[in-house]
């Protein structure tokens, strides 16, 4: 079953209504590009024993609302580009569960440029390793709410949260096992604070609105190996003599 991940592109195809998945497993790219797609049945579905919805709605940029919240995700795994510039996506109702070991949410809802606010709380993301560009260019994003999340098995978090323009606050997520946080939150021109802890790597967060102590709290939380690692803080409104050297002191690099 292959609709807009076929050679055929659906793209006048504007209302979807599935009874049965019938033996399927996987999602992925299943409506693909169908940029016209305005209606589905989705909070209907049984999603048990769904493995991945990779790509399953990129580029849907007529879907105004997604309402998931009755899913089973207890097999899906992969999310990665799920929603993908489903740019005019406003309303997105998200299930709660466990994601299964291995989980990957690489860009799940990268460039929803119209969605405004965002609630994760309901997901057990435990097991997931990859939440890179997790929201990047969500430009209209103000909040999200991560409330519960254990993100301890997290080693991609690349441009979790880059150009979110009008996001006013990352909570403490524990990033201690990340490997990979290039531009994690560059750009985020309406930022004034950051509270996630553990950082082990270099990390960007340029071009923000934070202040004196919101810079001092960012290296406060940063690991204490800072040897050969660098936290780029450029474009940002505050500083202060002294605050660099909480990060220095810890072998960080500070730039900018």
């Amino acid at each position: 079953l292959q609709i807009g991940g076929s050679a055929v592109r659906h793209t006048n195809l504007e209302r979807v209504n599935i009874s049965s998945w019938g033996g399927l497993t996987l999602a992925s790219n299943l409506f693909l590009n169908c940029n016209r797609l305005q209606s589905l049945n989705e909070n209907e579905w049984n999603m048990s024993n769904i493995t991945s919805i990779s790509g399953m709605f990129t580029s849907c940029h007529s879907l105004k609302s997604l309402d998931c919240s009755n899913w089973n995700i207890s097999a899906l795994s992969t999310w990665s580009n799920a929603f993908l510039d489903c740019r005019g996506l406003v309303s997105c109702k998200v299930p709660s569960g466990t994601i299964p070991i291995g989980g990957n949410l690489n860009a799940a809802r990268a460039a929803c440029s119209s969605l405004e606010g965002l609630d994760l709380s309901g997901l057990n993301v435990s097991n997931v390793t990859d939440i890179g560009a997790l929201i990047q260019n969500c430009f209209a994003l103000r909040s999200v709410n991560f409330a519960g999340w254990n993100t301890s098995s997290v080693t991609n978090a690349s441009s979790t949260f880059q150009n979110c323009y009008s996001l006013e606050k990352i909570p403490a997520l524990n990033l201690s096992a990340v490997t990979a946080s290039g531009a994690f939150a560059s750009q985020c021109n309406s930022l004034t604070r950051m509270q996630a802890t553990g950082f082990n790597v270099s990390v960007n967060v340029s071009n923000c609105m934070l202040g004196a102590d919101d810079l001092n709290e960012i290296y406060t939380n940063l690991s204490s190996n800072g040897t050969g690692k660098t936290i780029t803080v450029y474009g940002n409104y505050g500083t202060s003599s002294d605050g660099p050297s909480i990060a220095t002191a810890k072998g960080w690099t500070v730039t900018g």
